[in-house]
């Protein structure tokens, strides 16, 4: 609190010297006061008055001449400074509406390893951006993913640099420092890089985070990177929701009913899969089987091993290979189901390569319809393609009716009508080809089925009653129990296709006569492919 050269007058200052107080000092009233002395008083004492204060100092001046006590004025203020934004990491990609939230997992620094991606809420970290979804738009809980997948060469953040302010100036005239911004720092994990080669400004882009490949983001407030394969270490849910993910998926725990889960290759569960839809492109392993209440399907493009599985849909193009049962499920199978200790009853079952289970069938006569052999593309073909070929044939013979005529004549006919027969001619001869490359596919799928199927189902314990075993032009329903170790094969007696069982401890065989009917399709296949 300086006081002026008179000791009239006195001047408090603000700690951070961005304001100056003008007041009387004492109790008594200065004699012959005026704007002019006291602004030069002030002015001694180095602080700057701003022009706008005139006025309020004439009033201060004014209350003294009147006898009055003046209260004190603010003659001088300072310009505070405007401190530097941080650096952040601006996100770059879009992610969908979050599902209802997980419980919080234990804090840990190896984040990356557990494949926990962190929400970040600092400056430094990934900046929030608006989701995919329009406005107004309304989106299943079951599709909230809580993940974000990035494709390959993908940028996903960049890191933004700070933003300057503005230096301050106090009373006196002199600058005050602005607080610097923080440059936002960030370590690359795995499957990460700055910037991209593929592109001429890459130089200018070293602020730019790509993926190397395509995967499950991952990022704390310190790290980023990407997750080539996902796992997930709780129940999917709707904390976790829908997933859909080209590479492999492992997940720990179970699979809640109406979920789906896709993985591009494999897929992993070793907890219970519920009456939800699970697939792979390549081989899924249930470790802990599947009950799926009727709702349930599983998919696989190889093979399915599995625990057990029941009440669901079941597709794979390769292998089923199960430990306990598969109960009351639709089965197409394009290799062979095999279970040295497992029972396979209830539903149709269609399996291309062969049967090995231990127990066929159950106690209580559950209806099970076993195809074995048959190939779904083929029939799939063979009841599509003779009425698409004759729309073909039927369109081509029309066509042929009209040109015909026109080629009797040819001579007569104008350079116009000429360019049209030829059209109309080639016409016929796209239709015809299209009905010959029909009928060379069900050729290819008809013949696949012959030189791949394996016509063999063997039943280690015991076949139960209501199992019909269908073969290709051939099944039998088997009215009561067979004991194993049985195998059971197609047989052609008098021409026609039978059933036998050999059991293949003794060796000793018998055709099965009972429930034996005759499958007409595939000498109608035969003959319309010609190969009789």
């Amino acid at each position: 609190m300086p006081l002026t050269a008179s000791k009239k007058y006195k001047v408090t200052v603000s700690q951070d010297k961005l304001s100056a107080t003008l007041a009387i000092n004492g109790d008594s009233l200065p004699q012959d006061a005026t704007v002019k002395d006291i602004l030069a008083e002030i002015s001694e004492l180095g602080v700057k008055v701003n022009s706008d204060k005139t006025a309020i100092i004439d009033e201060f001046v004014k209350a003294i001449t009147e006898s009055k006590h003046p209260e004190p004025v603010i003659v001088a203020t300072g310009t505070p400074p405007v401190a530097d934004k941080n650096g952040y990491v601006k996100k770059l990609y879009t992610e969908s509406e979050k599902p209802e939230p997980a419980a919080p997992a234990d804090e840990s620094d190896s984040d990356e390893e557990q494949g926990q991606s962190v929400t970040c809420s600092a400056e430094t970290q990934m900046a929030s951006q608006p989701n995919n979804g329009e406005p107004g738009q309304s989106h299943s809980h079951y599709d909230k993913s809580c993940y974000v997948f990035i494709d390959a060469d993908q940028p996903v953040a960049q890191i933004m640099p700070p933003v300057d302010g503005t230096d301050g100036t106090d009373i006196y005239g002199e600058a005050i420092p602005r607080a610097k911004g923080l440059t936002a720092n960030i370590r690359l994990g795995k499957n990460v890089r700055f910037g991209d080669p593929k592109k001429e400004d890459a130089e200018e882009q070293e602020d730019i985070i790509y993926a190397n490949l395509y995967g499950k983001l991952g990022h704390t407030t310190a790290k980023i990177w990407i997750e080539e394969d996902l796992e997930v270490h709780s129940d999917v849910d709707f904390s976790i929701g829908n997933i859909d993910f080209n590479n492999n998926v492992n997940i720990f725990r179970n699979v809640l009913d109406l979920f789906k889960v896709r993985a591009g290759k494999n897929l992993t569960v070793r907890g219970v899969v519920e009456a939800a839809q699970v697939g792979a492109g390549e081989n899924i392993y249930l470790r802990g089987g599947m009950a799926g209440k009727e709702k349930g399907k599983v998919s696989a493009g190889q093979n399915i091993e599995c625990k057990f599985i029941t009440s669901s849909h079941i597709s794979c193009g390769g292998d089923l290979l199960l430990t306990k049962e598969v109960m009351y499920c639709d089965i197409e199978c394009g290799g062979a189901i095999t279970s040295e200790t497992g029972q396979l009853a209830g539903g149709n079952i269609s399996v291309f390569k062969g049967v090995t289970v231990h127990t066929l069938g159950s106690d209580a006569g559950t209806k099970t319809v076993l195809e074995v052999g048959i190939n779904d593309e083929l029939k799939n073909r063979a009841a599509t393609t003779k009425p698409e070929v004759k729309v073909l044939r039927m369109k081509a013979e029309k066509v042929r009716e009209v040109v015909e005529p026109l080629l009797v004549n040819q001579k007569r006919l104008s350079n116009e009508q000429k360019e049209k027969a030829t059209e109309l001619l080639y016409e016929t001869y796209e239709l015809d080809s299209k009905a010959d490359e029909l009928i060379e596919k069900l050729k290819e799928a008809y013949l696949h089925t012959l030189e791949n199927s394996v016509l063999s189902v063997t039943v280690l314990g015991k076949i139960h009653p209501n199992v019909t075993i269908r073969f290709p032009r051939g099944e039998s329903k088997i009215t009561s129990e067979i004991e194993g170790p049985v195998t059971i094969t197609p047989e052609i007696v008098n021409k026609v296709t039978r059933l036998k069982a050999t059991n293949t401890k003794t060796g000793n065989s018998k055709i099965l006569d009972y429930g034996t009917s005759y499958d007409e399709q595939w000498n109608e296949i035969e003959d319309y492919l010609g190969l009789k």
